[in-house]
């Protein structure tokens, strides 16, 4: 049976959703897909539009990927990711024209507000991704939400209302999901928020500090790595006493290299990268062979390679490179700028 679910790593940033879909047509983006239903009403009653749905639930995924797969609607795809970080690498600027979030989960503790996927970096976020008359609808059963998103939608200042209200609770035409027909049937309410972009806008600097993916030119987008040439052919168990450990804060990123594994010519990393409100975590490879040592990601991890990354390996290098006599880079995909910074110190 065919699959109509992509895979974020062999999507890679920015693809070309004409080439995948095999035509050139209006966007229209779920986030937070669940068991599917509503990405294939949307596809089956707008055979005129591309449906990608997103979630970043593998087990939901799973399950829709079943629904999706038997509705068999060749303008309908799903991809397994986080809503931000979708609109962050999988879409250009102005090349959304609807995004829907059906029962967003309201993290109604004050404590767990921040983990609300709305806020105002996404608002920007969003405000750049969506073509220009391109909307954004949510329903949620969250008064407070819906509160909360209005607020947040009409400062950035470059949306205006779908609707009169800024709130409606009757909204006749819009798919009733699982969750929707549930709340309905027991007399309780449900808040519709709308919002069309009437104009262009340009993301600060500080929702790229939120977003790092943001930062990535796609001539950028490459994985770092380093080879050097070490004249002194040191044992692995030497270069293991020497690495970095712990954590390192600098310029508004954490790196932390947590535990070590080692064998014959190899050692391993587990670190974690935290850059905003990205978190990666992934393992550096040490490959120590004939007098040469690559500092890499180890190819069974696949981190988006951020700023962060790329210092996690600087960092490394910048070790070796302190205590190795007459050490040669080879080979460098790692940012220079960072490397340069990082042996000054």
């Amino acid at each position: 049976m065919k699959t109509f679910l992509l895979k974020e790593k062999d999507l890679g940033f920015f693809p070309d959703w004409e080439d995948i879909f095999g035509r050139k047509a209006p966007i229209y983006l779920e986030i937070g897909m669940g068991n599917g239903e509503f990405s294939i009403w949307l596809a089956q009653n707008n055979p005129h539009i591309n449906v990608i749905g997103i979630d970043v639930s593998k087990e939901i995924i799973r399950k829709a990927e079943r629904k999706v797969n038997k509705a068999n609607l060749e303008n309908l795809r799903i991809v397994r990711i986080e809503g931000a970080k979708a609109l962050c690498k999988l879409f250009n600027p102005q090349s959304l024209m609807a995004v829907f979030m059906n029962f967003p989960d309201p993290w109604t503790k004050k404590s767990h507000k921040e983990r609300r996927i709305i806020n105002d970096a996404f608002c920007y976020l969003l405000g750049d991704r969506l073509e220009i008359e391109g909307y954004f609808i949510m329903a949620t059963d969250s008064l407070d939400y819906a509160n909360y998103t209005v607020e947040i939608f009409e400062k950035v200042g470059v949306f205006k209302s779908l609707w009169e209200k800024s709130i409606i609770n009757d909204f006749p035409g819009y798919y009733k999901t699982k969750y929707a027909r549930k709340w309905i049937s027991m007399g309780l309410p449900i808040y519709y928020i709308g919002y069309k972009k009437m104009k262009t806008i340009e993301i600060p600097s500080w929702v790229k500090d939120f977003y790092p993916l943001l930062k990535l030119e796609k001539e950028e987008i490459i994985m770092p790595y380093i080879i050097v040439e070490i004249k002194e052919d040191p044992k692995i168990e030497e270069v293991l006493k020497i690495l970095p450990k712990g954590i390192y804060e600098r310029n508004n990123k954490i790196v932390n290299y947590l535990s070590f594994y080692s064998k014959e010519n190899e050692i391993l990393i587990d670190t974690v990268v935290v850059e905003g409100s990205l978190r990666q975590r992934f393992f550096i490879s040490l490959y120590l062979n004939d007098h040469k040592l690559k500092i890499s990601i180890h190819e069974a991890t696949d981190p988006d390679p951020t700023y962060g990354v790329h210092e996690s390996i600087a960092i490394i290098f910048s070790y070796l490179y302190k205590r190795f006599n007459e050490l040669k880079i080879l080979q460098n995909t790692c940012k220079k700028e960072i490397v340069e910074e990082l042996l000054k110190q």
